[in-house]
């Protein structure tokens, strides 16, 4: 199975990307198999989220 929804961050209502661009891997927990790349959010994404 492959995740095929919004992969960024939800900020003030959109879905945006992260700042740094980096990701994290999420995996089927009963797998283990690999099941989407999804934002990694930083302090500037967390301070964004805050202030929204």
């Amino acid at each position: 199975m492959e995740y095929s929804g919004p992969t960024g961050l939800y900020i003030d209502g959109d879905w945006v990307a992260a700042a740094s661009d980096e990701t994290i891997e999420t995996r089927d927990p009963a797998t283990e198999a690999p099941y989407a790349e999804v934002a990694r959010a930083g302090e500037a994404d967390v301070d964004a989220a805050v202030r929204a």
